[in-house]
């Protein structure tokens, strides 16, 4: 029974690592300000609030999420995550994502849904804004936790503890005036706490 629930907790944990790699993008949209060049504060700003959508401090629709990112995502851009899950029982594995845009839109909208009482803090160790204003990497480690629905030996699908721990670079570039995420890379680390 339990190599059956394996493959299942590894799919859940692939939304965890979505959501980690979502923090520095999402945003308010109704709250898009025209920027002529970036600097500290605008992307630290708008790193605060991306971390207030996706902790579920404001309320936004899954339409009006997918709107956003499709404003504030690059039309090439492509997101990556190497994952280390941490399973009682099992020995870690190891794991990579590589998303393009349209990929990226639906584990977010996908991800969103998987996890309850979700809760995120993320802290900014770095910004490097490029000479012409027009680029920005962004250094941030984020904590995340929340519980995820699996289906337990019973056939009830139970609540179980999950955290992750996430360092990524992200870039920002300006795109006619407006900031978008061109990429992120990310190690993961994705503990769950107990299995039933």
């Amino acid at each position: 029974m339990m190599s059956e629930k394996k493959p299942k907790v590894i799919l859940y944990a692939a939304f965890m690592a979505y959501l980690c790699l979502v923090v520095p993008v999402q945003g308010f949209a109704r709250d898009d300000k025209k920027v002529s060049r970036l600097n500290e504060d605008n992307v630290r700003v708008f790193i605060e609030k991306t971390t207030d959508v996706t902790s579920g401090k404001t309320r936004m629709s899954a339409d009006e999420v997918s709107v956003y990112l499709d404003r504030h995502l690059d039309k090439k851009g492509f997101f990556r995550s190497e994952m280390t899950y941490r399973i009682p029982g099992f020995p870690s594995q190891e794991n990579a994502l590589s998303l393009d845009k349209e990929q990226f839109i639906e584990s977010v909208l996908d991800g969103k849904k998987s996890l309850s009482d979700y809760e995120t803090d993320v802290t900014i160790k770095d910004i490097k804004i490029s000479s012409d204003g027009k680029r920005a990497v962004v250094e941030t480690k984020s904590r995340e936790k929340g519980d995820m629905p699996l289906p337990g030996e019973d056939g009830k699908t139970q609540k179980v503890p999950v955290e992750g721990v996430s360092s990524c670079s992200q870039t920002l570039k300006l795109n006619e005036k407006m900031i978008q995420m061109y990429s992120a890379d990310c190690k993961t680390e994705i503990m769950f706490k107990s299995l039933f």
